[in-house]
Protein backbone atom coordinates (compact mmCIF):
# COMPACT_ATOMS: atom_id res chain seq x y z
CA UNK A 1 0.00 0.00 0.00
CA UNK A 2 1.40 3.39 -1.04
CA UNK A 3 0.90 6.39 1.13
CA UNK A 4 -0.65 9.53 -0.13
CA UNK A 5 2.69 11.45 0.70
CA UNK A 6 4.75 8.77 -1.85
CA UNK A 7 2.04 9.14 -4.19
CA UNK A 8 2.43 12.75 -4.37
CA UNK A 9 6.23 12.92 -3.93
CA UNK A 10 7.20 11.77 -7.27
CA UNK A 11 5.21 14.44 -9.38
CA UNK A 12 6.04 17.16 -7.09
CA UNK A 13 9.93 16.65 -7.91
CA UNK A 14 9.42 16.87 -11.37
CA UNK A 15 7.39 19.73 -10.64
CA UNK A 16 10.16 22.15 -8.92
CA UNK A 17 12.47 20.57 -11.18
CA UNK A 18 10.68 21.69 -14.12
CA UNK A 19 7.91 24.09 -12.96
CA UNK A 20 8.34 27.81 -14.17
CA UNK A 21 5.64 28.65 -11.65
CA UNK A 22 8.13 29.02 -8.24
CA UNK A 23 6.65 26.18 -7.02
CA UNK A 24 3.52 26.96 -6.64
CA UNK A 25 1.88 23.99 -8.04
CA UNK A 26 3.84 21.60 -5.82
CA UNK A 27 2.57 23.80 -2.57
CA UNK A 28 -0.55 23.39 -3.87
CA UNK A 29 -0.81 19.57 -4.20
CA UNK A 30 1.51 19.20 -0.87
CA UNK A 31 -1.53 21.34 0.59
CA UNK A 32 -4.13 19.27 -0.94
CA UNK A 33 -2.54 16.26 0.37
CA UNK A 34 -3.43 17.82 4.08
CA UNK A 35 -6.71 18.67 3.23
CA UNK A 36 -7.39 15.41 2.77
CA UNK A 37 -5.71 13.74 6.00
CA UNK A 38 -5.41 16.88 8.31
CA UNK A 39 -4.66 14.69 11.54
CA UNK A 40 -2.03 12.45 9.54
CA UNK A 41 1.53 14.36 11.37
CA UNK A 42 3.62 13.16 7.79
CA UNK A 43 1.18 15.78 5.98
CA UNK A 44 2.25 18.01 7.74
CA UNK A 45 5.97 17.30 7.58
CA UNK A 46 5.53 16.87 3.73
CA UNK A 47 4.15 20.44 3.65
CA UNK A 48 6.80 22.19 5.94
CA UNK A 49 9.40 20.24 3.24
CA UNK A 50 7.83 21.36 0.36
CA UNK A 51 7.38 24.96 1.61
CA UNK A 52 11.04 25.15 2.44
CA UNK A 53 12.11 23.80 -0.92
CA UNK A 54 10.22 26.44 -2.72
CA UNK A 55 11.30 29.39 -0.91
CA UNK A 56 14.91 28.26 -0.98
CA UNK A 57 14.47 27.59 -5.12
CA UNK A 58 12.66 31.27 -5.09
CA UNK A 59 15.99 32.46 -3.26
CA UNK A 60 18.35 31.02 -5.24
CA UNK A 61 16.22 32.35 -8.23
CA UNK A 62 16.42 36.04 -7.14
CA UNK A 63 12.55 35.70 -6.53
CA UNK A 64 12.80 37.24 -2.63
CA UNK A 65 9.02 38.10 -1.96
CA UNK A 66 7.83 34.63 -3.61
CA UNK A 67 10.74 32.92 -1.38
CA UNK A 68 9.43 35.09 1.74
CA UNK A 69 5.98 34.17 1.35
CA UNK A 70 6.69 29.99 1.34
CA UNK A 71 9.67 31.00 4.29
CA UNK A 72 6.14 32.20 6.17
CA UNK A 73 4.29 29.35 5.10
CA UNK A 74 6.79 26.88 6.05
CA UNK A 75 7.28 28.85 9.46
CA UNK A 76 3.37 28.26 10.67
CA UNK A 77 3.63 24.71 10.01
CA UNK A 78 3.99 24.33 13.89
CA UNK A 79 1.03 26.46 14.42
CA UNK A 80 -1.09 25.23 12.26
CA UNK A 81 -0.41 21.56 13.90
CA UNK A 82 -1.22 23.08 17.27
CA UNK A 83 -4.43 24.69 15.76
CA UNK A 84 -5.54 20.94 14.82
CA UNK A 85 -4.86 19.22 17.86
CA UNK A 86 -6.64 21.59 19.88
CA UNK A 87 -10.05 20.61 17.71
CA UNK A 88 -9.74 16.95 19.69
CA UNK A 89 -11.99 16.97 22.17
CA UNK A 90 -11.32 14.32 25.93
CA UNK A 91 -12.93 11.65 24.33
CA UNK A 92 -11.19 11.95 21.01
CA UNK A 93 -7.36 12.88 23.10
CA UNK A 94 -8.56 9.39 25.15
CA UNK A 95 -9.32 7.16 22.31
CA UNK A 96 -5.89 8.38 19.94
CA UNK A 97 -3.61 5.65 21.45
CA UNK A 98 -2.37 3.93 18.35
CA UNK A 99 0.57 6.99 17.66
CA UNK A 100 1.36 9.89 19.35
CA UNK A 101 -0.83 13.21 19.85
CA UNK A 102 -0.55 14.90 16.81
CA UNK A 103 2.64 17.42 17.93
CA UNK A 104 4.51 19.37 15.48
CA UNK A 105 7.91 16.76 14.77
CA UNK A 106 11.46 17.09 14.11
CA UNK A 107 11.46 17.51 10.52
CA UNK A 108 8.36 20.15 11.26
CA UNK A 109 10.15 22.06 13.26
CA UNK A 110 13.65 21.84 11.24
CA UNK A 111 11.91 22.99 8.19
CA UNK A 112 10.44 25.79 10.24
CA UNK A 113 13.76 26.51 11.60
CA UNK A 114 15.23 26.93 8.39
CA UNK A 115 12.69 29.23 7.11
CA UNK A 116 12.89 31.21 10.19
CA UNK A 117 16.77 31.44 9.62
CA UNK A 118 16.77 32.99 6.19
CA UNK A 119 13.59 35.19 7.01
CA UNK A 120 16.36 36.57 9.58
CA UNK A 121 13.99 35.75 12.86
CA UNK A 122 17.24 33.76 14.66
CA UNK A 123 15.50 33.68 18.43
CA UNK A 124 12.59 31.80 16.83
CA UNK A 125 15.17 29.98 14.10
CA UNK A 126 17.00 29.04 16.99
CA UNK A 127 14.47 27.73 19.12
CA UNK A 128 13.02 25.42 16.01
CA UNK A 129 16.63 23.98 15.50
CA UNK A 130 17.05 23.26 19.10
CA UNK A 131 13.76 21.01 19.07
CA UNK A 132 14.39 19.53 15.59
CA UNK A 133 17.70 18.06 17.35
CA UNK A 134 15.71 15.38 18.95
CA UNK A 135 14.65 13.91 15.71
CA UNK A 136 17.72 10.97 14.91
CA UNK A 137 16.63 11.71 11.21
CA UNK A 138 17.28 15.14 11.25
CA UNK A 139 19.38 15.54 13.98
CA UNK A 140 22.67 16.46 11.07
CA UNK A 141 21.00 18.78 9.50
CA UNK A 142 19.45 20.50 12.40
CA UNK A 143 22.99 21.05 13.36
CA UNK A 144 24.30 22.29 9.87
CA UNK A 145 21.62 24.87 10.35
CA UNK A 146 22.71 25.87 13.50
CA UNK A 147 25.47 26.27 12.74
CA UNK A 148 24.50 28.32 9.53
CA UNK A 149 22.65 30.62 12.26
CA UNK A 150 25.30 31.53 14.20
CA UNK A 151 27.83 32.02 11.24
CA UNK A 152 24.68 34.82 9.92
CA UNK A 153 25.01 36.14 13.77
CA UNK A 154 28.70 36.34 13.48
CA UNK A 155 29.16 34.02 15.96
CA UNK A 156 31.82 32.45 13.92
CA UNK A 157 33.65 30.19 16.42
CA UNK A 158 30.66 28.34 17.51
CA UNK A 159 29.43 28.09 13.63
CA UNK A 160 32.47 26.46 13.23
CA UNK A 161 32.15 23.91 16.13
CA UNK A 162 28.73 23.48 14.86
CA UNK A 163 29.70 23.05 11.44
CA UNK A 164 32.48 19.98 13.03
CA UNK A 165 29.72 18.00 14.79
CA UNK A 166 27.33 18.21 11.71
CA UNK A 167 30.16 17.09 9.89
CA UNK A 168 30.28 13.75 12.20
CA UNK A 169 26.42 13.57 12.27
CA UNK A 170 25.47 14.05 8.13
CA UNK A 171 29.21 14.49 6.16
CA UNK A 172 27.41 15.43 3.08
CA UNK A 173 25.20 17.64 4.40
CA UNK A 174 28.10 19.69 5.95
CA UNK A 175 29.22 20.53 2.42
CA UNK A 176 26.72 22.68 2.09
CA UNK A 177 27.27 25.28 4.89
CA UNK A 178 29.06 27.92 2.52
CA UNK A 179 26.11 27.53 0.06
CA UNK A 180 23.85 28.15 2.88
CA UNK A 181 25.66 30.55 4.83
CA UNK A 182 26.22 32.70 1.83
CA UNK A 183 22.07 32.61 1.16
CA UNK A 184 20.73 36.08 1.78
CA UNK A 185 18.22 37.25 4.58
CA UNK A 186 15.27 38.05 4.12
CA UNK A 187 13.96 40.62 6.45
CA UNK A 188 10.66 42.39 7.03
Amino acid sequence: HVTGVQTCALPISNLFQNGEDGGAQAVAYAEKALSLEPFQIERYEFLAATCFDAGYNNLLAGNRDMAKQYFEQAAGVPDRIEDIAATLNDTEKELWKDSPMINPTAPVKLNAGKSLCLLGRWPEAEQNLQAALSGEKVKGEAVLWLAVLRDKQGRTQEAQNLLAEAGKLAPESAKKFEELSGAGILTN
